[in-house]
Parts: C-alpha cells; sequence; structure tokens
C-alpha cells in the first residue's frame, strides 16, 4: 500500500542499488523463487518488501486495478517468509502494516461477502496492535472505509453508491491531506464519490465525470490516482454515451486493447474491462455487424484472466445477451444455444440466491430458454423471484428496494403466462406472487426479529438486532447495515420458507380465516391473445379463467380514466402537491361518462366472467352472506374500481359479490394470521386539521369526524377542528398526538382519519402523507414504523377517508400505500381510497359505514358494502341519527355519482 499523501516524494527511489517500480517486482519475484533453504531468504523478503510497500503507489504503466491485484499477492507471499528480526534498516511494523492492509483490501474486494466480513474483523485487530499510533490508526481506517463498501456491495446493498460521498467526505475527514497535491486530491476523491452516488443520472454523472478528469489533470504525472482517474473515465464514457443515447462507433474510444480476435495481454486487465465497454456500447443494436463486433470484443473478454470474479461473470451475462439479440436479428438457433450454455457457465458461477447477479442470469435464462422452446423455462423465472425476495430483505433504503424490485412483476407476470398456457395454475399463482408487494413483505418480515432469532437458538445475534433496531439509534427503526440483515437472514432461513409466498394450502387457511371464498389474481393481456383471471378457493383449488377482453391496449376511454386517476394528466406530477379532498378539481378529472364507460369495460373485461362462470363453482356462501372474494389486480388494473363494474342490465358487481382487495397471498396470510379483536366504540377521530395555507379547509370533513364521534364514539377523541371552525378540546391534530394514539392503542379500539392526504410523484416513485396540523406530516414509512413500536397495536378498523390513501407510492405491484401499511402494521382491517375522494358525499358514506359497523355490528367490509349499496338505493331511509349537516347532501339526489362512492376499497379482516 503506498505512503499517505504528503509522507513521501513518489519520485523517489527507496534506497540507493535497489530498483524502482517494476524492477523492485522482479527482486521480490526472485526471493520468492529462492528454495526455503536460502541462507537470509527470510531477511531479504522482510527487506523487499519494506521497500516495495514504500514504493508501492509509483506509476509504472500498469492498470491501477491490475497492479493492486498483483501486488497484494507478492505482499502475501513475501509476508509469509520473512523474518521481522533480521530488518534493522526499515520500520518493519510499519511496512508490515502497509502489506498487511493492501492484501485485506484485495481480499475484500475479490472474496465475496463472507471475506469482506472476515477482512473487517481482522481490521479491528490490527487497530487492538495499533491503537497507540496515530498515523497507523489513520491508514487502518481509510481500508476500513473502502471494505465496508466492498461489503454492501457484495452483499446487494443497493444503498451503497449513494453512500460514496459521505464515504469521501470521511476519507478527507482521515487522510492527512497535507503537500503540492492534497487540494488536487481531496477533490478527486469528491468527484470520485459523486460519480458513485449519480448511478444512471447521465446528468449528474457528466458533471461528475468532468470534475474527476480536472482534479486528475492536477495531480502530477507519476500519480497513481492520476491513472486511477484516466482508467475511470475511459471506462464509464462510454456507459455513460448509452445512458444519454449516443451508441456510437467503438472504433472512436481509444486503442487500449488489441483487436477483437487476439485478446488482450494475459495481465492487462484494463484492456479486457475496455473489451466489456465495446461490447456493451453496441447492445441493443439492430445492424448485425455492429453486434458481431460487440461479441467478439466480449470473447475476448470472457477470454481474459478476469481480475474478479463479478467482472468475469459480468462478462458472460453480456456475451450471452448479446448472442441472444443476434440470434433475433438472424432467427437462427445456434447463437441462441451458445447463449443458454453462456447463462448457464454465468449462473454455475455465481452459485446462489445470495448474489445480486442471480435474478440477472435467471431471468435472462428463462427468456432465452423460452425461445429455446423449453417448457421448464419458468423455473429460472422463479428462482430470479425468489433471489429478488432474498435482495429485498437485504435493502436497508427505499431507493435501493425500488430499483431491486423494479423488474419483478414483468418477470412475474411472464412466468405466469407461461403456467397458465401450460396449464398449470397453481405455477402461476406462485410466479405471480413472486413479483407482489416485495417491499412491504420486506418491511413486515423484519418485525418480530428478535423472538424468532432467539427460538432458533441466535440469542447472540437477537441481542445484535435489539441494538440495530432500537428506536433510539440514528436513523430509526429499520435502518441497519446489510451485513448484518444478510447474518439476520441466513439465520432465519434454518426455518423453512422465508423466502417463499403461502402455498395453496395456507392461501385457504387464511381464505377461511377472514371469511372469504376465494383469492383472484387479475392479469391484463400484453402481447398474448388474453389476459386471465388466477383463482384460488377456500378449498385449496387453483384454477384459470380465460379474460380475452381484459386488455387495456386500444381501450382509450380507460387509459383516459386510468391517466387522470393516475395523476399521469394532472397535478400529481413531480414535484406538485394536490391536497383538495375534492374529486378532480376545476373539471380536471373524467367526466361521469368517463367513468361510466370505464366501469362498463371492467365488468366486461373480468366481473362478468368472474359472477358468472366462476362464482357457481365455488360452495354457496353461508346463509346472508353474499360470495366473497379478495382481489389481487395486476399493473394498473389496481386503480380500476372493481366493485363499482356495471353490467348490461346496470347493476353493479358489488350487488353480487362482496369485493375485498389484498396486496398480496402474503400479505393476505399475515392479515389472516393476527388474532380478531372485538371492536369497542372508542378511538380516535381527526377531522381537517388547520394545515396552514398548504390544503383547503374541508368543511364536509369537519361534520363527518364530528358527527362520527358524537354518534358513535363519544367515549373516544375528537382532534382537529369542529363544524365551526375552532379547535378540539382534545387536540389540534398534529403528527405527534397521531404518533402518540398509534403506540398507545387498546385492543379494539377505531381510527378514523377525515383530512388531507398529499400525493406526489408518479406511480413508478412517490411519497404519500397525511397532511396534519400546522403541516405536519405523517408518511406510510412512519406509520410503520410507529406500529412496529408495539408488540401488537389491535386496532379493529382504520378508516382512511382522505384522498387516494390505497395508491401504491412505489409502483403498483408494489402496493405499498397509507393503507397497507396499516395494514402490515397490525391493524385489522382498512377502508382506504383509490382516488381524490369528494368532501361532501364522502363524509355521507363515511357515516353510514360507521353505522352499520356499530347499530348491526357488521364487519368492515359487509359495513363498506351495505353503505355503498345503500347510496345506490333511491329508496333508502336516513337514519334519525345523521346529523342535518349531511343529510343535505342525499337528499336532493336520487343516486349519487359513481365518482362519489366507488373510490373506497376494503382489505383486510
Amino acid at each position: 500500500m503506498s505512503e499517505e499523501p504528503g509522507e513521501r516524494d513518489a519520485h523517489t527511489s527507496p534506497m540507493p542499488g535497489i530498483p524502482d517500480g517494476s524492477g523492485l517486482e522482479a527482486v521480490a519475484d526472485a526471493v520468492l523463487a529462492l528454495s526455503a533453504a536460502t541462507p537470509g531468504r527470510g531477511a531479504l523478503a522482510a527487506s523487499v518488501l519494506g521497500f516495495l510497500v514504500a514504493d508501492g503507489g509509483q506509476d509504472t504503466g500498469e492498470s491501477f486495478l491490475g497492479r493492486a491485484n498483483r501486488m497484494a499477492i507478492r505482499y502475501e507471499l513475501l509476508l509469509a517468509i520473512a523474518d521481522p528480526d533480521a530488518l534493522r534498516d526499515l520500520d518493519w511494523p510499519r511496512a508490515r502494516l502497509g502489506a498487511v492492509l493492501c492484501v485485506l483490501m484485495a481480499r475484500a474486494v475479490s472474496g465475496g461477502s463472507a471475506e469482506a466480513t472476515r477482512v473487517h474483523s481482522e481490521l479491528d485487530d490490527l487497530d487492538r496492535e495499533f491503537g497507540d499510533d496515530a498515523a497507523a490508526s489513520r491508514r487502518i481506517a481509510v481500508v476500513r472505509t473502502f471494505v465496508a463498501q466492498s461489503r454492501a456491495f457484495h452483499d446487494g446493498d443497493g444503498s451503497h453508491p449513494a453512500q460514496m460521498s459521505a464515504m469521501v467526505e470521511q476519507l478527507i475527514g482521515i487522510l492527512p491531506m497535507e503537500g503540492p497535491d492534497a487540494g488536487a486530491v481531496a477533490a478527486f476523491l469528491a468527484a470520485f464519490g459523486k460519480l458513485a452516488a449519480a448511478q444512471r443520472d447521465p446528468v449528474a454523472m457528466r458533471i461528475a465525470l468532468t470534475d474527476l478528469r480536472a482534479a486528475a489533470a492536477r495531480l502530477p504525472e507519476g500519480h497513481a490516482l492520476r491513472r486511477a482517474g484516466g482508467e475511470a473515465a475511459a471506462l464509464i464514457g462510454p456507459l455513460l454515451g448509452m445512458l444519454e443515447g449516443d451508441v456510437g462507433d467503438p472504433t472512436e474510444m481509444p486503442p487500449l486493447s488489441p483487436a477483437p480476435g487476439s485478446g488482450p495481454e494475459p495481465d492487462d486487465d484494463l484492456a479486457m474491462l475496455h473489451h466489456i465497454m465495446l461490447g456493451l456500447k453496441q447492445d441493443g443494436a439492430s445492424d448485425i455487424r455492429k453486434v458481431s463486433e460487440a461479441i467478439e470484443h466480449l470473447r475476448a473478454a470472457v477470454r481474459a484472466d478476469a481480475p474478479t470474479k463479478m467482472v468475469r461473470i459480468l462478462s458472460l451475462i453480456e456475451l450471452a445477451r448479446l448472442l441472444e439479440a443476434r440470434s433475433a436479428l438472424t432467427t437462427t438457433m445456434a447463437d441462441l444455444d451458445e447463449a443458454a450454455q453462456i447463462s448457464r457457465a454465468a449462473r454455475d458461477l455465481i452459485g446462489d440466491h445470495g448474489d445480486p447477479l442471480w435474478s440477472t442470469v435467471n431471468d435472462q435464462l428463462a427468456r432465452i430458454e423460452r425461445r429455446r422452446g423449453d417448457t421448464g423455462a419458468r423455473r429460472f423465472a422463479l428462482d430470479s423471484l425468489r433471489s429478488t425476495a432474498w435482495q429485498v430483505l437485504l435493502q436497508d433504503g427505499v431507493e435501493a428496494a425500488q430499483r431491486v424490485v423494479r423488474d419483478a412483476a414483468g418477470t412475474a407476470v411472464a412466468a405466469a403466462m407461461q403456467a397458465l398456457v401450460e396449464h398449470d395454475p397453481a405455477d402461476a399463482v406462485r410466479a405471480l406472487e413472486g413479483g407482489r408487494a416485495l417491499m412491504l413483505f420486506a418491511a413486515t418480515e423484519f418485525r418480530d426479529v428478535a423472538p424468532r432469532l432467539a427460538e432458533l437458538g441466535h440469542a447472540g445475534l437477537a441481542e445484535q438486532w435489539r441494538a440495530a433496531t432500537s428506536p433510539t439509534r440514528p436513523g430509526g427503526v429499520g435502518s441497519m447495515l446489510a451485513g448484518l440483515r444478510r447474518e439476520v437472514l441466513g439465520a432465519l432461513a434454518e426455518a423453512p420458507g422465508l423466502l417463499d409466498p403461502p402455498d395453496l394450502g395456507e392461501i385457504a387457511e387464511a381464505l377461511t380465516a377472514l371469511d372469504a371464498d376465494a383469492l383472484v389474481y387479475l392479469v391484463a393481456a400484453g402481447r398474448e391473445p388474453a389476459g386471465w383471471a388466477v383463482t384460488v378457493s377456500a378449498d385449496g383449488r387453483p384454477g384459470s379463467l380465460m379474460l380475452p377482453k381484459l386488455r387495456l391496449e386500444g381501450e382509450n376511454a380507460v387509459q383516459r380514466f386510468l391517466g387522470t386517476v393516475s395523476g399521469r394528466t394532472f397535478a400529481a406530477s413531480a414535484g406538485q402537491e394536490r391536497g383538495d379532498r375534492n374529486v378532480f378539481p376545476d373539471g380536471a378529472g373524467p367526466t361521469a361518462s368517463l367513468v361510466d364507460a370505464t366501469c362498463d369495460w371492467a365488468w366486461s373485461a373480468a366481473m362478468g366472467p368472474l359472477i358468472g362462470q366462476y362464482l357457481p363453482t365455488l360452495p354457496q356462501p353461508p346463509a346472508g352472506r353474499p360470495h366473497r372474494i379478495f382481489l389481487v389486480a395486476m399493473g394498473e388494473l389496481a386503480l380500476i374500481p372493481w366493485a363499482a363494474a356495471r353490467g348490461d342490465t346496470g347493476g353493479y358487481a358489488l350487488e353480487h359479490v362482496a369485493v375485498s382487495q389484498t396486496a398480496s397471498a402474503r400479505m393476505l396470510y399475515r392479515s389472516a394470521a393476527f388474532a380478531p379483536v372485538q371492536p369497542i366504540p372508542v378511538g380516535l377521530v381527526v377531522g381537517d386539521p388547520d394545515t396552514g395555507d398548504i390544503g383547503v379547509p374541508l368543511v364536509a370533513a369537519r361534520a363527518e369526524a364530528e358527527a362520527v364521534h358524537r354518534t358513535f364514539y363519544r367515549e373516544g377523541l375528537h382532534v382537529g377542528r369542529r363544524t365551526d371552525g375552532t379547535v378540539c378540546r382534545a387536540g389540534a391534530g398534529t403528527v405527534a398526538e397521531l404518533g402518540d394514539w398509534l403506540c398507545a392503542a387498546h385492543p379494539g379500539e377505531l381510527l378514523h382519519l377525515a383530512c388531507h392526504n398529499i400525493t406526489r410523484g408518479d406511480a413508478t416513485g412517490s411519497t404519500s402523507y397525511l397532511l396534519l396540523a400546522g403541516g405536519s406530516r405523517m408518511s406510510a414509512r412512519e406509520v410503520l414504523d410507529l406500529l412496529a413500536l408495539t408488540t401488537d397495536c389491535g386496532i379493529s378498523l382504520a378508516v382512511l377517508a382522505a384522498c387516494r390513501t390505497a395508491w401504491s407510492i412505489h409502483g403498483y405491484d408494489e402496493s405499498y400505500s397509507l393503507g397497507t401499511a396499516f395494514l402490515a402494521g397490525g391493524v385489522r382491517s382498512v377502508l382506504s381510497t383509490l382516488w381524490a375522494v369528494p368532501d361532501g358525499t364522502t363524509s355521507v358514506l363515511m357515516f353510514m359505514v360507521h353505522h352499520y359497523l356499530r347499530t348491526q355490528g357488521l364487519a368492515p367490509w359487509d359495513a363498506l358494502r351495505r353503505a355503498q349499496l345503500w347510496l345506490l338505493d333511491p329508496g333508502r331511509e336516513i337514519p334519525d341519527t345523521m346529523p342535518r349537516a349531511l343529510r343535505g347532501e342525499v337528499e336532493a339526489v336520487d343516486i349519487p355519482d359513481v365518482r362519489a362512492w366507488a373510490g373506497f376499497v376494503h382489505g383486510g379482516q
């Protein structure tokens, strides 16, 4: 390892008569070649090692990465035979430390997660050994920082690139930035950190790359970082061009490697990496000649000795992908067969689902084998999904988890479609589950971990977990090292089923416990000729129903509806907030006719066939109850009001079947596992807190909250604003008040929120939060964290009468919403909303929900359905207990607009 900046002149020979640079390495090789019986061999080894460490940063024209690896090998061999007692002219502890640190760095980079963990432990030993040496401690701290990042990379912790800027700041604080090059070194490190953190953001990458080149140019010609910067720019430049849409011509790149076919020099790692970049640069091209050139570059990379196992795996994966691409262009099978063989070789090198690339290679194999006609190709897709579940569990951040799950739903649907074509609905269920609600699964799987670890005999690990997840720990609940997560997951995996969704028997068990008849997945057609309903009945029978009309392409009215309610076509674009509880303010939303057209389509596309063809195959439900199903609507289908699907005669689906929604079978099983609680007339009712100038006043929401509290939950708390605008005696409705109540709620209590919910972003990446008094906010993640502080919150029902509380904030198939956060936290039942609900009619609907809950003792799903049917009945009778302020909303109309009631959905018990 080189000396720290400012400690010596990089161009000074360490000792007269001893050659610099590669000459020193030749001397080292000569010493290593001596027989063990050679007198003085140990002393020579120690002496040469000291000189090598002192001169290790000198530029010899080799690649930075290759030289570091080769020097580590020499250091390790010399350390094994060196005789420190014979060394008199150099400081042996200092020389040994430099060599050991270089070896440890190389081991951490190339050896995988377990090796990085062992290296971390050895660094602890070095800290104890050199505790009184400030310079040594700094060097150890630098290596520790890099090892931590290496371990995060091997662990699949997707947040580690974003942490690079902080890591660089830490390095600059550790290193003694002295001498004429100190400013350039600091600037170089800062630019490198920003480049790593930029990931796939071309603008940020371009700025950081420019800064990196400028900082490198300020360093002397012989400085190791200057060469490293040049190498990084040469390799990242082509990738940046691809991200910016500039594929370009590979021949324009600097000639860092021999022509394809001759292969790189055996020790030229940079040349090999350059071949990979040249191959990548033509990925996706439609010109057969260019793709063939790219294939030859990747072949050259594969023939070379990779500096790390990871690089070799990536070379194989990219070569297989290019062969697959050429096969599609030429319609020949030879390339496809070779692609399958190479992908399998990469899969064998990876080993198992614990590696971040396991999903990548299995996705690739599934796609290739489908094209080759292998009916068992979906087994690779299922392996990929299990790995994705593992990788999501490892993540310690929402953005990192989002990157992991980005392609999971597509993989799941493709595998399910193949299973359905092959008449295997059970495998279709398994596939669809593999791509559903994985971030929510991760958020719930790490609850109650310590007791589970203790039961499995890991008491020490349980204590580590308790410390890492303590609410007083910086970062809060749920923030911990990926290394600890991996260790915990390995321990939990000793019990079966960690990564597997519930099987058919477990789904049947959950349905029975929840008094439901079936779980139904709705999958829209893409390139396939038809969509599907995939079913599991309460007796565990899987099934499927082809739905030729369940497709979104070409359905203009449905597409316009989805564009509006999802926020694609109005105020939910990035950076813009909307908090009005009214449906689609200022006429920006769909017209009633557009919603009606969507409801008509929903009947013909799915609900009509389900009601007419599938439900009659199920046993008759108990007397007094309609058939009841839980829906898992894939993709944008999650925004369709399925219970409001309208038949040819004008009747709605909810007149024939009770429809609840669930994020996944995992979440269904979790809801069923919670012990039922007896509802009590106590709880917290929040009515239109004063949010300042962010949201408009919700006059009807105040009347709703006041009526619900006074009529049904008088012994509970009412916070926010009264009908007259004054602040409630129990509180203003702050985040602190809601948080305190969530942590202290008693079994059976109820939560009713009549307020604003703010959604920002779009369906691929958003945030959603309750807007409370003073403009304070509570997000879905914060809800989960608060509920995790109790063993079992026992809340019987949460009514989220705010806008879009059922809208998934991390992509439709993640189903991570404010509503599902409450369910995941242990709330037994949740009523939430698909879109921005109207302030007036919502208040009437919510009053009637509580009326059926409290006066007739109905379950929440039944109370919501009865309230919706009540609104649809022109002869409805208004309860005497309904306040005059609410009566006016329904007395003047026979049947309210469908938009006024269809947006509410039920989940849970």
